[in-house]
């Protein structure tokens, strides 16, 4: 795998399959291994087989290595660093998935998407740099027009779209977006290879139109520690702490393993030299005196300032309430002006819904 092609490819284009990214034993490790969690219900099994069970995701940590290893092969590593330009990274999510043939039941079509958004940011995407997502799937059995492709369809900005659309959603739906659907194609596969992927893509998942047979895939995506920030440990945290010498598909270890998916000891400081200036590099001109960061351990100290009160927050219901109340007294402890409150109320109204 060339990886610097790989990375200028995924940047160029939003998306690069690479074939033959699992071969030999370690492909046979891997199918084993989530085999485990959706077997073959056409194989030699023991009695019945309840597909309808195994319609689920299964998340990050597994039970075998062989997949364990996936999201965190140096080789995906050294892309995620090339195309985000940091060493930086963290293990958002990972899980395994199946789709079974149609004489198990029905699969669905997703709507075209971006998967630009931060689960744990308010503030419109970016997607340059160490603000964008690196997407992935392992694809563990041969990949069709009739057994479930991803489709894609380019890069958002590519294609002349907003991130968000007019029913405030990442969605793009075939009525308003018919030219989208038009272009599509699908991202058809052999067994052992890997799609990757920017969080700006325009792409979306499919039914499983074959009647029998299955497709198995492992999906991944990381994100920078810095501009995104620092989110849970991905999984339970003792179920990874021993991945921090888990072996590479080549042999290699991989050190960085622990500190990719967040478990203590392995993650880097949460907050370093230059995050208290973030407040200063997105809101220019203002103060954040207020605030003392301390390295991890030491807490976090809270300057006093009268002017920043609790019991005078609006007063409404529900998460989007809370969201508000937050995003107004974090307005008020940095001193952001009165700006800032309008604006956290419209973006919690577009996430809401509200």
């Amino acid at each position: 795998m060339d990886v610097s092609a790989v990375a200028a490819e995924t940047a160029e284009r939003g998306f690069a399959l690479v074939p033959g990214f699992l071969t030999g034993a370690h492909l046979d490790q891997a199918v084993a291994g989530i085999e485990e969690y959706f077997p073959d219900p056409e194989g030699d099994t023991d009695g019945f087989v309840d597909v309808d069970a195994f319609k689920h995701a299964v998340p990050f940590p597994f039970s075998s290595n062989a997949l364990n290893r996936l999201p965190l092969d140096p080789r995906v590593i050294d892309v995620a660093e090339l195309l985000l330009g940091t060493e930086d990274l963290l293990l958002t999510s990972s899980f395994a998935q199946a789709k079974y043939g149609t004489a198990y039941g029905g699969t669905h079509d997703q709507s075209l998407h971006n998967d630009t958004w931060a689960v744990n940011s308010l503030l419109p995407p970016r997607t340059d740099g160490a603000y964008q997502r690196l997407f992935g799937i392992v694809y563990l059995t041969d990949v069709t027009a009739d057994t479930a492709p991803t489709y894609v369809a380019g890069r958002a900005d590519d294609l002349g779209v907003p991130l968000i659309t007019s029913v405030r959603k990442a969605t793009y739906s075939s009525t308003e977006y018919p030219a989208l659907y038009e272009r599509e194609r699908p991202v058809e596969a052999a067994k052992g290879s890997l799609l990757l992927f920017t969080g700006d893509l325009v792409h979306r998942g499919s039914a499983y139109r074959a009647r029998h047979g299955r497709r198995l895939a492992l999906f991944f995506n990381i994100h920078g520690g810095g501009p995104l920030g620092r989110q849970a440990p991905v999984g339970d945290a003792a179920g990874v702490a021993g991945l921090g010498q888990l072996p590479g598909v080549d042999g290699r270890a991989v050190p960085e393993a622990a500190a990719v998916v967040g478990v203590p000891g392995g993650r880097r400081p949460l907050l370093d030299r230059g995050h208290h200036r973030s407040p200063r590099r997105v809101v220019p001109g203002h103060r954040c005196d207020a605030v003392r960061l301390r390295r991890p351990g030491a807490g976090m100290t809270v300057g006093a300032d009268p002017a920043v009160a609790v019991h005078d927050l609006p007063e409404l219901s529900g998460y989007g309430g809370r969201a508000v109340r937050g995003l107004t007294y974090l307005g008020r402890l940095f001193d952001l002006g009165p700006g800032f409150a309008a604006a956290a109320r419209d973006a919690v109204a577009v996430l809401f819904g509200g």
